[in-house]
């Protein structure tokens, strides 16, 4: 598998060359700017903190400032010498501006948010101690509706009337977020039906409306951002792993299939796959198979095909509980999953460029029979880790990384029941935001260091289920 194309310096054909005025950046040009920069500088800059979205604005300000010099299209220089030196004094120029950044806690030198002014939910905030910028949005099941949390204001009501079994909550880059519902009704012929639906701080949710013709799941959704586009994977009623892209914003294109091991045969197993946003603008699809073991597959880009699946190296897996997967800072792929033999939370991880896997690692003591939920809270650090009890209805927390996971720390026990947790990055004032259901209401923890205060998110009731993600 390849994160990084060739180290070609031509020019991509996708990448049209006109005047800055009129400048238009693709994925193409980010994978230009990759690969014209060396892969250490280009995860130097994903450790700072920063997603893929907003190193391509970056790109940007640099291409609009900088590629224009003497009159002449930079790539256009004389010979290969010019055109490296240029771009190691461009990734200089990033440097300062994203450490000025994050030390100062200015968006620019001159004061302004850089790129088009809006504040992604997983970049930097600038100085010790603060979050990322962005809105914490929740979407609460089966019909309570929707919410939003700033630190400052706190939590704000986001009607939607819409019932379903299960949801899925995703940035978008041209910001607020989508989410992918599985309908729940009592009609038979609309009963798990798939429906998508918008979010932003303006307007609240969109009406829902269906993903496709005749689009029903067993399992899942999920989603996940992959550049300028928003994936969608369930499972399907014949028990096979299905995908839809939705690229412009505006609808959802037709279904597909997620390979196996050979492109020819669909995936399949007894759960819903799990997406993760791959870097890059490209995506991982990560199930259990019916064989209790774990796969995954990669699709490098909005155009690009999925890859046939490959194992992971782990033990057998409990299948009927999905998995969880993120990228972190380094770009590694991370699975978190519940271990077949002693319902035990393992994880394993991709490490790329030298494309080979961690050993499996249990983390601390931590068993479950839900989906657990993870987050780097710290770009290029902590991973935590947030589960349901094994044998109550606990909500629990792990803090740590690669060997030095350290000790199980007890967020509440409520008196009803609760639903597994969902864990983001915290925003201002918080190392990480967990949110699940416990006695039919939508609950809010956050968390620093091991300190976790929690409380009701107000006006939300009869709440079994949740999903949520930071929002731009």
């Amino acid at each position: 598998m390849r994160r990084f194309a060739s180290n070609t310096l031509d020019a991509p054909e996708n990448v049209r060359v006109q005047e800055p005025h009129a400048l238009s950046l693709d994925t193409g040009m980010l994978g230009f700017f990759h690969r014209m920069c060396d892969r250490h500088r280009a995860r130097q800059f994903h450790r700072l903190g920063f997603a893929d979205v907003e190193l391509e604005r970056l790109v940007e300000q640099f291409f609009e400032q900088r590629r224009w010099r003497h009159g002449r299209r930079w790539w256009n220089g004389r010979h290969r010498g010019q055109r490296v030196q240029f771009v190691e004094r461009g990734e200089q120029q990033f440097e300062q501006r994203i450490v000025g950044l994050r030390g100062n806690g200015r968006r620019w030198r001159n004061g302004r948010r850089w790129g088009n002014g809006r504040r992604w939910g997983n970049g930097g905030a600038g100085g010790m101690g603060g979050g990322p910028t962005g809105t914490l949005v929740a979407l609460a099941g089966p019909s309570a509706g929707g919410a939003y949390f700033e630190p400052a204001t706190g939590w704000v009501a986001a009607p939607l009337n819409f019932s379903f079994h299960s949801a899925d909550i995703t940035p978008q880059m041209v910001g607020g977020a989508l989410a992918v519902m599985r309908r729940s009704s009592a009609v038979p012929a609309e009963n798990n039906e798939l429906f998508w639906t918008t979010w932003s701080k303006a307007s609240g949710f969109t009406t829902p409306q269906q993903v496709g013709t005749f689009g029903f799941a067993k399992d899942g959704p999920a989603a996940a951002m992959a550049g300028v586009s928003v994936i969608m994977s369930f499972l399907g009623t014949d028990n096979k792993h299905y995908y839809a892209q939705n690229s412009d914003g505006n609808s959802f294109g037709a279904f597909g299939p997620i390979p196996a091991g050979m492109v020819q045969i669909q995936a399949f197993g007894p759960s819903a796959t799990v997406l993760a946003a791959g870097g890059n603008a490209g995506a991982y699809a990560v199930y259990a198979g019916d064989d209790a073991r774990l796969y995954y597959s990669y699709k490098s880009s909005p155009g690009g095909a999925w890859e046939p699946s490959t194992q992971a190296p782990t033990s057998t897996v409990v299948n009927t509980i999905r998995p969880l997967a993120l990228v972190d800072a380094a770009m590694d792929l991370r699975i978190v999953y519940v271990r077949q033999s002693d319902n035990r939370i393992c994880t394993i991880k991709w490490i790329t460029p030298q494309n080979s896997w961690t050993t499996e690692e249990t983390i601390a003591s931590a068993a479950t029979s839900k989906q657990p939920a993870a987050a780097e809270v710290v770009p290029g650090g902590d991973i935590l880790i947030a589960y349901h009890g094994m044998l109550d209805e606990g909500i629990y927390f792990v803090r740590g990384n690669d060997g030095a996971f350290g000790s199980i720390t007890t967020v509440e026990v409520p008196a009803g029941t609760s639903s597994a947790p969902v864990v983001v990055r915290g925003l201002s004032g918080a190392d990480a935001e967990i949110v699940y259901a416990a006695g039919n209401k939508l609950r809010h923890a956050r968390v620093n260091g091991k300190a976790v205060m929690v409380g009701d998110v107000p006006g939300l009731t009869g709440v079994t289920t949740v999903t949520a993600t930071i929002a731009p």
